[in-house]
């Protein structure tokens, strides 16, 4: 397989929401998910809003395994 020549169907989500957000106006973060919400006309894509503790550091955890494995 040829560097650069594979497809994925993710592929095309990319391209839809980086001509949207090429062809709106961004002045806050908040904007992204307009322009997201908005990329294609037919079947939009659902935008969730994540807040800070949706995400969870699993770095104490790797760590604490990583000495057990010692």
């Amino acid at each position: 397989m040829e560097l650069g020549y594979s497809q994925m169907k993710c592929d095309s989500a990319h391209v839809a929401i980086e001509s949207a957000v090429q062809n709106t106006d961004v002045y806050a973060p908040t904007d992204y998910y307009t322009a997201v919400s908005m990329a294609r006309w037919s079947l939009t894509y659902r935008v969730v809003m994540m807040n800070q503790s949706d995400f969870v550091d699993f770095t104490p955890l790797v760590k604490h395994l990583s000495k057990l494995h010692r």
